[in-house]
């Protein structure tokens, strides 16, 4: 404890819900567990602003400026992000230079960026990580502590419901049948969906953002890759399958 105080707590389950940085995964002995892991070349420079929505969807732009994005809080609260350096300098994003930024990579013609009161402003690292298993003994983990994604595919905190909706159904099966089929299932199921889950995540990072050390032959391709996006129609509907269908729950006949 704080106190310096050893006590012992007893238990049948051991669920690390701790996040990136907890203690739950560090448990894991070290000839059991793997990590795999990407720390992406910038950040996202995030600001929040009070005034009316600029569009009712979200919107994402890759533009040779960085990527941008437009999402919405409240029908009067808006939510931007921009790429930016990892140890971007907030001081030197005074509001009028982020508002202009914002109207040079989401600009489009008929569309108007509605400027508002910034009262927010920060910058977020973007990672792809991964445990593999994620349950040892009777040890299991959950969200964050197994898994992070960079934000582009939006995934994160529906990853994490994912993984308690196998976990929950598994301990109502304990404690209703005795049976501990689904718990020991809980690491293949979870690590199955969480593959697709990161593959779309990095993906869709690698398919908007600006990489520094790409050469003109890989600028050329994600450009290609954008053009193939933006005007094929099979494309744009396995895209929308995944944006909208990765994870999938996971809820048995008990």
């Amino acid at each position: 404890t704080e106190n310096g105080v050893a006590k012992e707590v007893t238990c049948d389950f051991v669920i690390g819900c701790d996040g990136f940085h907890g203690a739950s995964r560090k448990a894991m002995p070290s000839d059991v567990l793997n990590t795999y892991e990407k720390v992406y070349p910038f950040g996202w420079l995030g600001v929040m602003a009070e005034g009316p929505q600029s569009s009712d969807v979200a919107l994402f732009a890759h533009n040779e400026r960085g990527f941008a994005l437009h999402s919405m809080r409240t029908p009067q609260l808006q939510r931007f992000y921009l790429q930016c350096e990892l140890d971007e300098d907030l001081s030197l994003w005074p509001d009028d230079r982020i508002w202009d930024e914002l109207e040079a990579r989401l600009g489009a013609p008929g569309w108007e960026l509605k400027r508002g009161k910034i009262i927010q402003k920060d910058v977020t690292p973007l990672r792809s990580f991964f445990a593999d298993p994620t349950a040892h003994g009777r040890l299991f983990l959950v969200g964050d502590a197994s898994h992070i994604v960079p934000p582009t595919g939006a995934k994160g905190l529906n990853s994490a419901f994912a993984d308690v909706s196998v976990l929950s159904a598994g301990l109502i099966q304990h404690y209703t049948k005795d049976d501990s089929k689904i718990l020991g299932e809980y690491a293949d199921v979870a690590l199955a969906r969480n593959i697709q889950t990161q593959r779309f995540s990095w993906a869709n990072t690698a398919k908007y953002h600006i990489f520094p050390e790409h050469n003109p032959f890989e600028r050329r391709m994600q450009e290609a890759e954008m053009e193939f996006f933006v005007t094929d129609e099979t494309a744009q509907i396995l895209y929308a399958k995944q944006h909208t269908g990765l994870p999938y729950a996971y809820w048995p006949e008990l």
